[in-house]
């Protein structure tokens, strides 16, 4: 059996009542085009008319048609209005004896009940109906007499409007169930020609019982019901039957949005139901920031529900408001909520839409593109009401499920509703799969190097013995013991040190191996620094020692640097594109992001673009030493986890561990590296063997003396 579904309303969000979203027209003839039947009811001024003009305009265009909108409330040309508000294009309402032009899909021509012969002289409410009946059936069968969708000239009429069906007569039930007989024998007659059929009827709450549901496929109802609050009268849209389709009976917030008529349903009762907006947009990139115990980390996929309790995760906000590619909507509730885009004007969303509106509002915004993001603040207002409670929830649970990234800030108190639809909450992790540990141990990055090695400091002779900068020519160069490097530059520290002074010697401790030594310093300088010294030693920490740690000082302040290092960070633990696109420019300005660079790529098993990067690299700073590039090349393989690459990468280790003309404290590090690669393959014997020779090379390399420790036990 063919069907078709109708996903594209002039009543935004009408689609979305149907389970998967679309309302569903039925093939009910061989040659035909699909059709269905629908009721709309409701009591005097719910917005009947408008419901039906839309739903007619969605039939009739899709099926390449026309509308025959039969009424007998008022003249025609009111309809003009109704289009208006459903944004419906100028003209599209035409009368339909004598048409201004050529009708296109979805034109509604207007007939009263009045100008036909059937409708000439009724008198009554139940002679009004029936001469409904008999006046499509006239109007359609002009001028052949046979029944037929398609008209003297232009398109075939593919929707049927009877806006004529007022209140039910007392005392006629003889005659209604005649009605009913001759109702159902016109819309089959219809179907047969491929023609839907909108009936609109007055519903109240007296008299007998409706019959039109049950002769319909589709019913919708409108009403008036009072704020459980305030008492205020608001619009609601019921969809109690859908007979080829599972729907959400409702009731649903209904209403206007900027003028133009909504439905705002909950679609969570029904499953969730988001996955046409989800599958057609492009998703935020993962949110990565760092948790306050070392080396531990929060990586959130699109989808994410974070809590930020106020007075304790500024970083979680930061980070979420700063993370390269997110589009982030900032919502502020009250009275009058607002919305606002990262561009164009604040959409103000009155409260008596409800919360629900507030996620259609940006659910529209995600599939337009505008945002991939949420940041929604202070929430009390919605959950102090008691209409507004679970909708808040869902409201949230919504934008969850359609991919976005969520983040609501707000008092430990107010968050509490929210814990059974998030995924992190002031390090509570709902979701265990976004917590990440980074490894204990890390390979020693040959980039780390890459600013050390500069025709300026390998030549600059006039910085005395003890500073520093001659410590670090004396590493490079391998003309002293490490042990003694390290006591003769710490021998002549003053006792009194600057910030800056305190960023050369743990630059120095971290290429010695002392990273703790080195940690120690560099958060002495971020405590007593400025704005700039911060920035300093969190890149020093961050290329040389332990990026994580860096991390959490990326928005001391509003450094440039420190974005870039945030970005950099992004591009590496949160897999972000767009952060790994900013990062090019950023490496041509500073040569230590070169490290940030090769790891990102290599860890997206991007080998051969990290290899060419490099080239490049090199080719730009020709005072790089060979074996210092083919360490680095390993460490691309290694980090690929590609078990072909990493064997690899292995074998170049190997090699460069037997060359004796690279510097003693380079060249532990090339044996701790190789111990940490043969270690993750299992090749335990080796791997001791290599931290041996590391040790050797450099008693002071502290990752080494920790990875023996916990091989020996």
């Amino acid at each position: 059996m063919r069907d078709k579904l109708i996903q594209a309303f002039p009543i935004s969000w009408l689609e979305h009542i149907f389970l998967p979203a679309g309302m569903l027209l039925v093939a009910k003839s061989a040659s035909k085009p699909e059709t269905t039947t629908v009721l709309v009811r409701g009591g005097a001024g719910t917005g009947k008319t408008t419901l039906a003009v839309a739903i007619a305009h969605a039939i009739a265009r899709e099926q390449a048609g026309v509308v025959l909108f039969l009424t007998t409330e008022f003249v025609p040309t009111e309809l003009v209005y109704k289009a208006k508000v459903l944004e419906l294009p100028d003209g599209i309402i035409m009368a339909f004896r004598s048409p201004a032009g050529e009708p296109k899909p979805g034109a509604i021509l207007a007939e009263h009940l009045l100008r036909t012969e059937a409708g000439a002289k009724v008198e009554t409410s139940a002679q009004r109906k029936r001469a409904a009946l008999q006046a499509v059936a006239e109007v359609l069968s002009y001028p052949t007499g046979v029944l037929s969708a398609e008209l003297p000239a232009g398109l075939p009429v593919r929707a049927v409007v009877i806006d004529a069906f007022g209140l039910p007569e007392t005392g006629g039930e003889d005659e209604e169930r005649a009605l009913r007989s001759d109702l159902v024998a016109l819309m089959q007659a219809l179907e047969r020609e491929g023609v839907s059929t909108i009936v609109v009827e007055e519903a109240t709450t007296t008299g007998a019982d409706p019959w039109l549901p049950f002769v319909t496929d589709i019913v919708f109802e409108l009403e008036l019901a009072a704020d459980s609050d305030t008492g205020a009268l608001l619009r609601k849209l019921k969809c109690p039957k859908s007979r080829y389709k599972p729907a959400l009976p409702g009731p649903h917030d209904y209403g206007l949005q900027e003028g133009k008529p909504c439905v705002w349903p909950d679609v969570l009762l029904g499953g969730g139901g988001l996955a046409q907006i989800s599958s057609s947009v492009e998703s935020a990139p993962p949110l990565f920031f760092p948790l306050a115990a070392t080396r531990e980390y929060v990586k959130c996929p699109p989808g994410t529900v974070l809590l930020s309790h106020r007075d304790k995760d500024a970083l979680v906000v930061d980070a979420f408001l700063n993370t390269p590619g997110i589009r982030v909507a900032a919502v502020y509730f009250g009275p009058q909520s607002i919305v606002s885009p990262p561009e164009g004007p604040d959409l103000r969303i009155p409260e008596a839409a409800g919360p629900l509106s507030i996620a259609w509002t940006l659910l529209r915004l995600y599939s337009s593109g505008a945002i991939n993001a949420v940041f929604l603040q202070e929430p009390d207002y919605f959950l102090e009401r008691v209409r507004y409670r679970i909708g808040t929830v869902h409201m949230i649970a919504m934008l969850r499920a359609a991919g976005l990234l969520v983040c609501v800030h707000g008092r430990s108190r107010t968050l509490q509703p929210f814990a059974s639809v998030a995924d992190y909450s002031g390090e509570t992790f709902m979701r265990r799969d976004l917590h990440r540990r980074a490894p204990a141990r890390r390979y020693r990055r040959a980039a780390r190097w890459f600013p050390a090695i500069s025709p300026k400091r390998a030549s600059n002779d006039a910085q005395p013995r003890t500073s520093w900068a001659h410590a670090i020519q004396e590493i490079l160069e391998g003309h002293a013991a490490p042990r003694h490097i390290m006591d003769t530059m710490f021998d002549n520290v003053p006792s009194v040190a600057s910030p800056r002074q305190k960023i050369g010697w743990a630059t120095a401790c971290y290429l010695l191996g002392q990273d703790a030594q080195a940690e120690m310093l560099l958060r002495d300088a971020i405590e007593h620094g400025d704005g700039a010294l911060v920035a300093s030693a969190a890149l020093y920490m961050a290329t040389l020692g332990d990026e994580l740690v860096a991390a959490q000082f990326c928005f001391a302040s509003e450094s440039a640097l420190l974005r870039e290092i945030w970005c950099a960070l992004c591009a590496v633990y949160g897999s972000n594109d767009a952060a790994l696109g900013m990062l090019s420019p950023i490496v041509r300005r500073r040569a230590s992001f070169s490290l940030f660079m090769l790891w990102a790529l290599s860890s997206r098993r991007r080998i051969e673009e990290a290899d060419h990067f490099l080239q490049a690299f090199v080719q730009q700073h020709k005072i790089l030493p060979a074996w210092l590039v083919s360490r680095a090349e390993s460490e691309i393989r290694l980090d690929s986890g590609v078990r072909d690459s990493i064997s690899e990468g292995i074998q170049r280790l190997s090699a460069l561990g037997d060359d004796a003309t690279i510097p003693a404290i380079p060249r532990a590090e090339v044996f701790f590296n190789l111990g940490m690669a043969r270690e993750r393959t299992n090749e335990l014997r080796g791997a001791i063997e290599a931290y041996e020779r590391a040790l050797a090379l450099n008693p002071l390399l502290e990752a080494a003396e920790a990875a023996l420790a916990e091989l020996r036990v």
